[in-house]
C-alpha cells in the first residue's frame, strides 16, 4: 500500500488539534474531560449513576507475594525475581542485562478492591461468546455482576488481587467462566484491561472496562473498529464533535480502503450512548469522558467491538510505573490475545515488556511514535496514546513508515498504587 496513511494520523502528530479537510476542530482536551456532550437529548435523558466514593486504601501493605513473569507460564513455575524499577530483566531478549544480579525493588503493593469502586462496562474480544457486562464496586469493595441492562445473570463475583501477581485484579465469575479474568482497573484513569487467563496456556478472551459517569463522548478521539463477525474486518478513522453531531474523518479499513466521512447523530440510551450514521450503522458506546468502548452493528452485517480514545499532549516523559499490558491481533488470520507486563524504565522513554521487547516511546503531539522492530503485536513501529494522568498507554498497531495499519488494539494499565 503506497497511499498514504489517513489524516487523523498527520493531524494528531502535527500538533494538539486537528484539521481534516477545511474544518479546523476544537483542540484535544489537556486537562478534565468535557462536563458532556450537548445533545439533543432532552433535559429528562436517562443519565449514569455518579460512581461511589472509593473507601480509604488499607494501611501501608508490605511484601505481599512474588511478582508475576508472563501469564503464560504454568501456575507451579517458579515465579521471577520482584522486577522494580531498578531490577535487572531476565536474559530473554538482545536488549536483556546479562549477569545482572537481580534487585529486589520496593514493596509490592497489593490490588485494593475498594480502590476501584463505581460502575464499570466490561466488553470482551473473544472468538467464542464475547463478554458484555455490568460491573458494579461498593464502596467496601464487595462486587456485583449483572447484564448491561442490570438484568441479574445470578452470578456470585469475586474481586480479589490476584494469586499469581497481587499487583493485578482477578475477578472471579463462576458458573458464567471457566477461568477469572485478570488485569489491571485503574481507578484514577477509570480505564482497565483483563484477560481470561486459564491455569495453563494462552489468554482466551481480551476485556476493555470502562468507568462509566457523568460524562458526554469525547470531543475529539481516535476511534477503532474491530470486527468479530467476520473475524477481522477492521477500521480506523478519528471522530469529532460538531455542534450536536459528530463527525468520523479518515476511515481506513485494514484491507487499505479509503472510506467517505460519515456524520452520525448521538443519544443518551441510558449509561450508554448510541450512535447512528446515515446508513444505519449504530455504535452503543460506554464512556468515562476520555476513553469510550462499545459495540458496533453495521448495515453489511459486520459486528465487532468499537473503541475510541482522545489523545492527550505529552509536555514530559512518561513517569517511571509498572503496567499491565493486554491486547489482540490476528496471526495468520487467528484471533491471539495476549497478556504481560512490562515496565516504562525511569528514563520516561523506554517500555519493555517481560519477553524482552522493548519500544522507544517518541513524544509527536497527540500520539506517542514507538520506534520498536517488535512491538505488542510482534510488528515494527507502532503508534500509543496516553491518558492525561499518564497511567494509560493505549496501542494501535499502525505503522506509519510502512504507511499500514493492521486489525488489532490493546493497552497497558498502570499497577503503580493509589496514593491518597
Amino acid at each position: 500500500m503506497t497511499r498514504a496513511l489517513p489524516v487523523w494520523v498527520a493531524a494528531l502528530t502535527a500538533g494538539c488539534s486537528l484539521v481534516i479537510g477545511d474544518i479546523d476542530l476544537p483542540p484535544i482536551q489537556v486537562g478534565p474531560a468535557d462536563e458532556g456532550v450537548e445533545l439533543d437529548v432532552g433535559a429528562d435523558a436517562e443519565r449514569p449513576d455518579a460512581a461511589p466514593d472509593a473507601a480509604p486504601p488499607p494501611d501501608a501493605a508490605g511484601d505481599a507475594g512474588p511478582d508475576a513473569g508472563d501469564l503464560d507460564a504454568a501456575p507451579d513455575a517458579a515465579p521471577p525475581p520482584d522486577l522494580g524499577p531498578d531490577a535487572a530483566w531476565p536474559d530473554l531478549g538482545p536488549d536483556a542485562a546479562p549477569d545482572a544480579a537481580p534487585d529486589q525493588g520496593p514493596p509490592v503493593v497489593p490490588f485494593e478492591p475498594r480502590d476501584v469502586a463505581g460502575r464499570w462496562h466490561l466488553y470482551g474480544v473473544a472468538t467464542e461468546d464475547p463478554l458484555e457486562a455490568l460491573l458494579i464496586v461498593g464502596a467496601d469493595g464487595t462486587p456485583g455482576f449483572s447484564a448491561l441492562d442490570g438484568t441479574q445473570l445470578g452470578v456470585v463475583a469475586t474481586l480479589t488481587p490476584d494469586t499469581a501477581d497481587p499487583r493485578r485484579a482477578a475477578l472471579a465469575l463462576p458458573g458464567y467462566l471457566d477461568d477469572p479474568l485478570v488485569g489491571a482497573l485503574d481507578p484514577i484513569a477509570g480505564f482497565g484491561v483483563l484477560v481470561q487467563q486459564p491455569p495453563a496456556g494462552a489468554p482466551r478472551q481480551l476485556v476493555v472496562a470502562v468507568r462509566v459517569g457523568d460524562a458526554g463522548l469525547p470531543s475529539n478521539a481516535l476511534y477503532v473498529h474491530a470486527g468479530l463477525e467476520p473475524l477481522g474486518v477492521g477500521e480506523y478513522g478519528a471522530i469529532a464533535r460538531l455542534g450536536n453531531a459528530f463527525r468520523e474523518s479518515g476511515p481506513l479499513t485494514t484491507a487499505g480502503e479509503q472510506l467517505p466521512d460519515r456524520t452520525l447523530t448521538a443519544t443518551a440510551t441510558g449509561e450508554r450512548f448510541a450512535l447512528v450514521d446515515l446508513e444505519g450503522n449504530e455504535r452503543l458506546l460506554s464512556t468515562n469522558g476520555r476513553a469510550a468502548v462499545g459495540t458496533f452493528d453495521a448495515a453489511a452485517e459486520v459486528e465487532g467491538v468499537a473503541f475510541a480514545w482522545s489523545p492527550f499532549a505529552l509536555d514530559a516523559d512518561l513517569p517511571p510505573a509498572t503496567l499491565f499490558c493486554a491486547g489482540a491481533h490476528l496471526d495468520a488470520d487467528a484471533l491471539v490475545v495476549q497478556g504481560r507486563w512490562a515496565e516504562i524504565l525511569a528514563d520516561g522513554r523506554t517500555l519493555r515488556w517481560d519477553d524482552g521487547r522493548a519500544a522507544t516511546l517518541v513524544r509527536n503531539g497527540g500520539l506517542i511514535n514507538l520506534e520498536t522492530e517488535r512491538n505488542f503485536f510482534g510488528l515494527p513501529g507502532g503508534v500509543a496514546m496516553t491518558d492525561p494522568d499518564r497511567r494509560v498507554l493505549v496501542l494501535l498497531p499502525v505503522q506509519p513508515a510502512r504507511q499500514q495499519v493492521d486489525w488489532g488494539f490493546g493497552a497497558c494499565v498502570s499497577l503503580e498504587p493509589v496514593l491518597r
